[in-house]
């Protein structure tokens, strides 16, 4: 009301002044609504959390009406610059891709090492989203591509210019555009790399911020909550696999019990056609660590399917990560469904429940009824204001419905880097 005033004195309209700024090129269909809606939601009930995506320098596209005909024009929302964000240049981390694994064994264990051809820097860009007239933001961190190096001097001072900045060029590209067409190979490619880009940089700034605040591995699932927005970000399942047992120790069993309790899914479509599903042969040469893992996850799996239903071939064939054919595939929905322990969440929305249960999804519930409590498909639909019986319970003033004024001083943020003790964190990864 103050900045209204001000500029109703200034002969200027507030709502004016707010359609002058660009809008983010963020994604505004219905995974990036969610997403956002997720931020106000939980902000406004006060609890700890922190979003995750990438930050587009291009959006989808700017739309331009000629002759009657749509054009397409590139949506440059960062030629005024962003206000609003804050870079964290302390907190970068490198992303890897490609090259090999080596396999050795450690005082009587077995120990994998991924050894990457590529690797691209990734830097954090922190915009604080406000709660409602609570005091209250958290974080949204986006991650911008940074390659490792610069330019090539050598090929610059020999006059190739062109190849001396490719490789810059190239790592960069990853948080360059919104969505990038994938009926090419190279967009696939690129498309893989840019969902494994911000899981990974994430899901080890989780890791790190969980450790700087003296929390331990074995307490890691009752503080820090993955929510995957969609099938997007499904490949922090094998990646936190991956994190958990080759950089921090931990045996196969440690690190399943961990991540079948952090991460939990929303599904987004019945539609067999819009689940994502990748060339095994693509997935294998960009990480080919994550496909050891799938792999082993997957054989663990089928040896439960083979007893549960012995001799029932077709089943194991539906039902199994890989799809076999002309060109072998990974399909991310077995992927997402596999993993989940418990639900964090239920979510209101039941036909779609029932629907899921029936068609895509419906034997995964049949091999593991207990992930639906009270007939929804919880596990698959996620709501992040509604606590799990058995939960550490939030703070009276924290509980949803709940109401809080400002403090002094204004906005504050959550306790902690990602919260504090409210029970788990929620971490929403948004996809694309």
């Amino acid at each position: 009301e103050e900045a209204r005033t001000a500029l109703r004195g200034l002969g200027m309209v507030l709502e004016d002044v707010y359609e002058e700024e660009h809008d983010a090129g963020l994604g505004n269909g219905g995974l990036g609504r969610l997403a956002a809606c997720f931020l106000d939601s939980l902000a406004t009930q006060g609890y700890p959390a922190c979003g995750y995506g990438i930050r587009y320098e291009y959006g989808m596209f700017r739309q331009e009406i000629r002759d009657g005909a749509q054009v397409e024009h590139p949506d440059n929302w960062f030629f005024l610059g962003n206000p609003w964000e804050t870079p964290r240049p302390q907190e970068i981390y490198r992303v890897g891709f490609g090259g090999r694994t080596v396999h050795a064994q450690e005082e009587g264990r077995l120990r994998v090492r991924w050894e990457p051809e590529d690797e691209v820097s990734a830097l954090p860009f922190e915009t604080l989203v406000p709660g409602f007239r609570n005091g209250v933001v958290v974080p949204l961190v986006l991650w911008g591509a940074v390659a490792s190096d610069s330019f090539n001097l050598g090929y610059f001072n020999h006059g190739d210019y062109l190849r001396a900045v490719e490789e810059k060029a190239l790592d960069e590209t990853i948080s360059k555009v919104l969505y990038p067409d994938d009926n090419t190979a190279a967009g696939k490619e690129l498309r893989l790399k840019q969902q494994y880009f911000f899981v990974s940089a994430s899901l080890q700034r989780i890791l790190a911020r969980h450790l700087a605040e003296g929390g331990d591995l074995a307490g890691l699932a009752d503080r820090e909550a993955v929510h995957l927005n969609d099938t997007h970000p499904v490949v922090a399942i094998p990646e936190l696999m991956r994190l958990l047992m080759d950089l921090h120790s931990l045996d196969w069993d440690q690190a399943w019990d961990l991540t079948t309790r952090i991460c939990a899914y929303t599904n987004h479509t019945l539609m067999p056609e819009a689940l994502e599903r990748w060339e095994a042969g693509l997935f294998q040469r960009l990480l080919p660590r994550h496909t050891e893992i799938i792999g082993e996850i997957n054989r663990r799996f089928l040896d439960q399917i083979r007893a549960r239903w012995p001799g029932d071939g077709e089943r194991l064939r539906r039902m199994s990560i890989f799809e076999e054919g002309e060109t072998k595939h990974i399909r991310d929905r077995q992927q997402e469904v596999r993993p989940q322990r418990r639900p964090h969440h239920r979510h209101p929305g039941r036909g779609q429940h029932r629907d899921l249960r029936g068609r895509g999804a419906g034997e995964h519930f049949h091999l593991r009824p207990h992930r639906s409590p009270g007939g929804g498909a919880a596990g698959l639909r996620l709501h992040p204001l509604e606590l799990l019986p058995g939960q550490p319970p939030a703070a009276p003033d924290h509980r949803p419905g709940a109401r809080r004024r400002p403090e002094p001083g204004g906005a504050r943020a959550l306790p902690g880097a990602h919260g504090g003790p409210f029970g788990p964190r929620p971490q929403t990864c948004k996809g694309g």
